[in-house]
């Protein structure tokens, strides 16, 4: 049996994000980043102590950790972040300023691996929601100093998963349409191609062909966002910053309403996924 999932084209609620532990390098942070989600406050919360988020230098590597509030008194406020010594903070301030526009696929390898492990990602709960897990991964790559877009493809998409109704061998979803996050990848070879990073589909970075063959088999061309929603299959690219399929695809800055509708999406769907045994 094959329960069809569709999303509509509205925007939809938002809710406060899980307990979030990610991992940088400490020198490629950017600047003003709206680097740190609210507090969970979902069935999965820790009530045990009032918490803060906490930047800490941990290997070279920087974490955004919660901590309680009984060890805020030595922490360093800049930047909207609390940093748990001068030595996380003087880290911060090494960060690069640019966005690196084109990665080794050694080092998207790496990327992809660390988004797939953000537990506070719902990659297990396929249904719906997309939007919001590319939104949350492209703003990880960007505090990763990775420049990002999103594709978007629209069709009739049908993907097999263990984690789609009814579960395990014959699990699917059905969509309207799908979201991703995009980088530019040096291949081993020289070349350099538009990467797809999705785990709620794969296992690596893959090329949008790959990547829209798990959907659909119609060839689904990348067209001008202006050109898009005739009919048949068809895709387009937008900036990291777009978060819906009707909000602006050249938007140049992230909206802070936007990351409350990613951070309540996923909350929500975290506590489905978590229900169904993910």
């Amino acid at each position: 049996m094959k329960i069809l999932l569709r999303r509509s084209l509205s925007g939809f609620a938002v809710l406060a994000l899980a307990s979030v532990l990610w991992t940088a390098r400490a020198d490629d942070l950017q600047p003003n980043v709206s680097l740190l989600p609210p507090p969970d406050t979902g069935a999965n919360a820790d009530t045990s102590a009032d918490l803060t988020r906490v930047v800490e230098l941990v290997n070279n590597t920087l974490r955004v950790v919660d901590r309680p509030n009984s060890t805020m008194s030595m922490c360093i406020a800049e930047d909207g972040f609390n940093f748990a010594d001068n030595a996380a903070l003087q880290a911060y301030r090494t960060r690069h300023k640019v966005l690196s526009h084109e990665i080794s696929y050694t080092r998207a390898e790496h990327l992809f691996d660390v988004l797939a492990n953000e537990h506070h990602i719902p990659f297990r709960y396929p249904d719906d929601g997309c939007y919001a897990r590319a939104h949350e991964m492209s703003r990880i790559l960007e505090v990763n100093g990775v420049y990002s877009r999103k594709v978007w493809i629209f069709g009739d998409l049908h993907a097999a998963t263990p984690y789609g109704p009814p579960f395990g061998a014959e699990g699917s979803v059905d969509w309207g349409w799908h979201v991703a996050p995009v980088v530019s990848v040096r291949m081993p070879n020289g070349t350099v191609q538009d990467m797809v990073i999705d785990p709620s589909l794969e296992t690596q970075p893959v090329t949008y062909d790959t990547w829209r063959a798990r959907m659909t088999s119609e060839r689904c061309p990348i067209v001008d966002v202006s050109a898009s929603g005739g009919s048949g299959c068809s895709a387009y690219m937008t900036e990291r910053f777009t978060y819906m399929t009707d909000s602006d695809p050249h938007a140049t800055a992230w909206s802070d309403a936007d990351l409350a509708a990613s951070n309540q999406t996923m909350a929500d769907y975290l506590q489905i996924q978590h229900q169904r045994g993910f």
